[in-house]
């Protein structure tokens, strides 16, 4: 399975977070978010786990 990177990016703009927002938030570094969002990076399972946690959706949403 892969990332849904649009997803993420959807839900943060929906929710009008800013990357370095969501980066604080889940501890990770505004490039990680970077590349999450354009599909350069898969995230962690830990790191998909606080997604989905910060977006209340369930982690398999993130996986396509």
């Amino acid at each position: 399975m892969k990332f849904n990177a649009p997803l993420l990016s959807a839900l943060r703009t929906q929710r009008q977070v800013t990357q370095s927002e969501l980066a604080r938030a889940l501890s990770l570094s505004a490039t990680t978010v970077k590349s999450l969002e354009r599909g350069d990076l898969d995230p962690r399972l830990s790191t998909l786990n606080r997604l989905a946690e910060f977006f209340k959706v369930d982690p398999q949403d993130f996986l396509i």
